[in-house]
């Protein structure tokens, strides 16, 4: 090779480097495609749960049992799949009820009272005192 052929600097100022791009245009797509598909997936999915959800909220139901007298009555009770015990003042509560009809049983002195309940969505029905004898 001979010298006039050789490189030299005073090129070099005219010619400047490429400019690469760090990350490719095309996966940063497939990224962006990918973020947007799963947080609509995450969005819709969530939606229908808390969408089922708020749409049909649950009851309550609450009440006392008291004696001819007044007397706050302890007694065993039961709602759908739910039982519990009258407190000392008589007092008793159901949470999270589904609305619809079915039956309160109370048990109380070897009998069994079955009363017809309406539970209204996302309300607590209140029974006031119920007189048990």
């Amino acid at each position: 090779m001979s010298f006039e052929k050789s490189p030299s600097f005073d090129d070099l100022e005219k010619r400047k480097p490429e400019k690469k791009n760090p990350f490719p245009h095309w996966l940063l797509r497939v990224l962006l495609i990918a973020v947007a598909v799963l947080g609509s997936g995450i969005l819709l999915f969530s939606g229908v749960k808390l969408g089922a959800r708020a749409s049909v909220p649950p009851g309550g139901l609450d009440g006392c049992l008291v004696n001819a007298a007044g007397n706050p009555i302890v007694a065993e009770m039961s709602f759908g799949d739910q039982s519990t015990e009258s407190f000392e003042d008589g007092c008793f509560f159901f949470y999270e009820l589904a609305a619809g009809n079915s039956e309160l049983i109370v048990r109380h002195g070897g009998e069994d009272r079955v009363f017809p309940i309406e539970i209204i969505s996302g309300r607590a029905v209140t029974l006031g005192e119920m007189v048990i004898e």
